[in-house]
């Protein structure tokens, strides 16, 4: 993807440009043509919105192989090709470097869903070209392609599985986690699919990590989460959001078990993210020595320390 900037390209910009042109000839999903067809069974799962910068993304999984729980100074090391050489490197350090995350853009096959049209007419942000279409041929699945199950859904469409997936990888793995990457502007919880894997994670008792880009980002912002409702959010498709609504049949209870999940001062995820940057806080020398040795132990590693303040 020639005109990637890091601080302009969304993830769905690099779906778009990188991913499905990379894997138009296999017609598989990118997961499936960098593993070889070998299946891979992941640790843990990313809940994320396509309109996160694709550089917010992966510094959110990285920070969590790191056991951060803020992802800022990550993502700025993702900037360049240095920092980016030094946090392969510190991963490798920790020992985390083969550790498997499923992430949607990655696992699903997009040549059976999306990639033959572009009906928002979307544009790369950079060039403002629009993105292109592929021509690959490969049958198309969505929600409501024949053959249909009992409840109406598509059998073969990927795109509405994301609960049977969470659900199978969980009972093969008691550890089976999610992690939760939230966007600076917090549009993740605007997100239909988001809040259905978030609700869907916590009814199976999955552990959930909250990565976020800095404690003022969240505390400026969490306002907006207060009135939250399903019937709100968005997708990209709204056959997606009419799916997602189908499931709940009492959306005003929905809502108030969302927002408790999120923001219950005992035991939300926001609470319990605040207390887990508090012990971190309170640790913070030996949160510096970490990064001190892994900073240590990697080439270039001064590039750390520039991006520290």
């Amino acid at each position: 993807m020639l005109s990637y900037r890091p601080n302009a390209h969304t993830t769905n910009d690099v779906v778009r440009q990188a991913i499905i042109p990379m894997t138009a000839a296999n017609g598989s999903s990118y997961a499936q043509l960098v593993n070889r067809g070998e299946p891979k069974m992941p640790q843990k799962m990313v809940t994320h919105n396509w309109s996160n910068l694709f550089r917010d993304l992966l510094a959110s999984v990285i920070a969590d192989a790191l056991e951060e729980h803020t992802f800022e100074l990550v993502s700025a090391l993702l900037s360049d090709e240095v920092g980016i050489n030094a946090l392969e490197q510190m991963i490798q350090v920790q020992g985390n470097l083969e550790d498997v995350y499923w992430i949607c853009a990655f696992a699903v096959n997009q040549h059976s869903g999306i990639c033959g049209a572009n009906p928002r007419a979307d544009v790369d942000p950079v060039t403002m070209l629009p993105h292109p279409v592929c021509s690959c041929g490969t049958p198309k699945f969505f929600n409501s392609t024949p053959p249909l199950n009992q409840h109406g859904e598509s059998i073969h469409c990927e795109m509405n599985k994301f609960d049977d997936m969470m659900s199978f990888l969980a009972c093969r793995d008691v550890s089976f986690a999610e992690v939760v990457a939230v966007d600076a502007s917090l549009e993740l919880f605007s997100r239909a699919w988001c809040m259905a894997e978030l609700f869907e994670a916590h009814r199976m008792g999955m552990t959930q990590i909250l990565l976020v880009r800095n404690k003022d980002t969240l505390l400026r912002r969490q306002h907006m989460l207060e009135g939250l409702r399903v019937q709100d959010m968005k997708a990209s498709r709204q056959q997606d959001v009419d799916v997602i609504l189908a499931k709940i049949p009492n959306k005003d209870a929905f809502n108030q078990r969302l927002r408790s999940l999120i923001l219950d001062r005992n035991v939300g995820l926001l609470t319990a993210w605040k207390q887990a940057d508090s012990l971190q806080q309170i640790e913070q020398l030996s949160h510096v020595l970490k990064w001190a040795r892994l900073s240590t132990s990697v080439e270039d590693g001064l590039q750390v320390w520039q991006n520290w303040v």
